[in-house]
């Protein structure tokens, strides 16, 4: 032990023998911080992290030298998802002790792993997830989210926002999955606890309504009577004389006659009735299957029109990951893969916040693509593909006539006029000169015109001022019968 003053070796004595400060105080402090590092030991132990950091900060208040509390505390953070602040408490832990320093371990083990690339992508989508969840769109929340705890599963913090989101979506079955995999890495984690019991709270609420609604038929059992058979046999009950017996067979004979001629033809007078009845209804029912049929097939044309309409589209999830992947592809630079996983969006099955970022998505895309083609049609026209310059240029102007200040739509004119596609030619040199009129290239465009109206005999193009002239007096001359007639 050093003393707190001067540094010099102490021992066990109770005072500095250089300098003669008391030690007793400090000695006692020491002894705090070493007992809240024990705490924290055994709370770490057992998986309460949240309690092993709170203790570990107190035993760096006793004393900030402790780095095996330090470390500790590091790895605490490193457990819960927390890779910046582990890095902060080992770098500090390396500063305050730079040999023989168990820091140099988890440092070194980082750096092999590759881990601090990885945290700063997965810092990169949580951000990005908490700015979804400020801007309402908790379904792409909810996906990048889950990006990151495939990336980084100890992620407490990710965990509990992904909760949070499914709590407000009514999902509270997912919010309790994710939150006890948050508490199988901090069980006493304050937030999770509280997320926990309101989970549980609204889950019990909806089973009791369930079990209320169950309740609707009541079981009773009946109660039962005695009664008394009376004994001997048949012939006891009807009479024990001779005579009984013969008007026994005398009733029967008499019930048989009854139901021969009396409740037979009833009876087959009642089948002849069902049947005719049940004839009637299967031509009804069979009249009604063919209407059914029809009314079934018309569906099945519809369905299958509407079926034919989403082939090829992706559905919901994974346009938003398409969209987010295109998102991260523009932020570095990759436009081959932005191209790329762009055209799996189908933006009508987006919101309208999802469409507003696919159309600014979009737009740097589209603006990509036509750099792209007009880059590689004014390459193929230097290299004498004049059709596939023509192809390429063709959607370069389409997409934006002025490109580069007209440049594409007069390399557009030059490669129709050597493809051989001579209107065509003569029509975009002339909407360069209507575009451009004062410019050198103007009189090339000029001169390429009446050099093709000779070779060709084609009419030459009519310019912009003049045709407007022509329709201005073409409306002038409707009007002037109707102006006659007034008068």
């Amino acid at each position: 032990m050093r003393c707190f003053y001067c540094g010099e070796e102490i021992g066990e004595s109770t005072g500095c023998p250089l300098c003669g400060a008391q030690q007793q105080v400090y000695r006692r402090i020491l002894i705090a911080s070493d007992a809240a590092y024990n705490v924290g030991v055994h709370r770490a132990n057992g998986r309460d992290l949240s309690g092993a950091i709170e203790v570990l900060n107190l035993s760096l208040k006793y004393n900030k030298y402790n780095t095996n509390a330090r470390n500790l505390l590091g790895l605490c953070f490193f457990e819960i998802g927390e890779t910046v602040l582990a890095l902060r408490e080992w770098v500090i832990s390396k500063n305050l002790q730079p040999d023989d320093n168990g820091a140099d371990a988890y440092l070194e083990e980082l750096e092999k792993s590759g881990t601090l690339k990885k945290l700063d992508q997965t810092t990169r989508k949580f951000n990005q997830a908490l700015s979804y969840c400020r801007q309402g769109s908790r379904d792409l929340a909810r996906i990048q989210l889950r990006r990151v705890l495939s990336a980084d599963p100890k992620m407490v913090k990710a965990h509990q926002l992904l909760a949070l989101v499914c709590m407000q979506d009514g999902k509270y079955a997912e919010a309790k999955k994710s939150l006890t995999a948050a508490a199988k890495i901090d069980y006493s984690n304050p937030m999770t606890m509280e997320y926990m019991q309101n989970v549980l709270r609204t889950l019990k609420g909806k089973g009791k309504r369930r079990r209320r609604r169950g309740q609707d038929n009541i079981d009773f059992s009946e109660s039962t009577e005695n009664v008394t058979v009376p004994s001997g046999t048949a012939f006891h009950i009807l009479d024990s004389t001779g005579s009984g017996i013969i008007n026994v067979f005398v009733g029967i004979l008499l019930g048989v006659l009854a139901c021969v001629f009396l409740i037979m033809p009833s009876m087959r007078q009642e089948m002849n009735s069902d049947a005719a009845s049940a004839l009637v209804n299967a031509n009804e029912e069979a009249a009604n299957s063919k209407n059914n049929v029809a009314t079934l097939e018309k569906q099945v044309e519809t369905l299958t029109a509407e079926l034919e309409e989403y082939t090829g589209k992706a559905d919901v999830k994974t346009s938003y990951e398409e969209l987010l992947a295109t998102e991260e592809a523009i932020a570095s630079g990759d436009m081959e893969t932005a191209k790329r996983t762009s055209g799996d969006i189908n933006r009508d099955l987006l919101d309208a916040s999802g469409q507003a970022r696919y159309d600014i998505v979009m737009a740097s895309v589209d603006a990509q693509i036509t750099a792209d083609n007009y880059e590689a049609g004014v390459a193929a026209m230097k290299d004498e593909d004049y059709a596939k310059a023509v192809e390429l240029l063709t959607q370069v102007v389409e997409a934006d006539a002025a490109y580069d200040t007209g440049n594409a739509l007069f390399y557009l004119a030059q490669s129709c006029e050597n493809a051989e596609k001579y209107r065509e030619a003569l029509d975009y040199y002339q909407a360069f000169i209507d575009g451009y009129p004062s410019t050198r290239r103007a009189s090339t465009a000029r001169s390429s015109i009446n050099k093709i109206v000779a070779d060709t005999n084609l009419a030459a193009p009519v310019p912009a001022a003049e045709r407007e002239d022509e329709e201005g007096t073409a409306e002038g001359e409707a009007e002037t019968p109707a102006e006659e007639q007034n008068g």
